[in-house]
């Protein structure tokens, strides 16, 4: 049984694994030495998986492709785990049952979309990085950047740490 993690961290060694194991070498009778197992392997002639490479490559990518809690292998298929995944998803939300504070959270909100529009109608000059902007958004908001074109095109949101403090009594 190949272990998922190990697969893919390592795929290349997961197979020639699977491939030393899978590999019986014929014995000669009436032979006084036998070919040794390495060296049978050697000449066979054995595919390259590349499109298994390339998918543990890919699942490598992802940010929780790793988690071993996340993923269980059950009749040989990769099955998720709902009640980690369910957790792993709620880990970063953030709940607040004060209404005055939805209230003023949806304001934020609002005053990020209307910045953000305003920017973009002013191509890109009201939220352009400098120390007064910095300075406006330094603890309550993020300024984002994205290359788009030949320059940058910069957005605020609101920091997620900022919003945890706000929502706590």
């Amino acid at each position: 049984m190949i272990n998922l993690t190990e697969l893919i961290l390592d795929p290349e060694k997961s197979y020639s694994e699977a491939v030393y194991a899978d590999v019986k070498v014929p014995q000669q009778p009436d032979v006084k030495y036998q070919i040794a197992k390495d060296v049978y392997i050697r000449s066979l002639s054995i595919p390259i998986p590349n499109d298994l490479y390339v998918g543990c490559r890919n699942c490598r990518k992802q940010p929780h492709c790793l988690n071993t809690a996340l993923w269980n292998v059950s009749d040989g298929q990769v099955v998720m785990n709902q009640e980690v995944a369910n957790q792993l998803i709620d880990s970063q939300s953030i709940y607040c049952s004060d209404p005055n504070k939805q209230v003023l959270i949806k304001n934020l909100v609002n005053l990020c979309d209307l910045l953000n529009k305003c920017n973009e109608g002013l191509s890109g000059e009201l939220l352009r990085p400098n120390p007064v902007t910095t300075e406006f958004c330094r603890g309550k908001f993020i300024i984002q950047d994205e290359y788009v074109g030949n320059n940058y095109k910069y957005k605020i949101a609101i920091d997620p740490e900022f919003l945890r403090s706000l929502v706590q009594d």
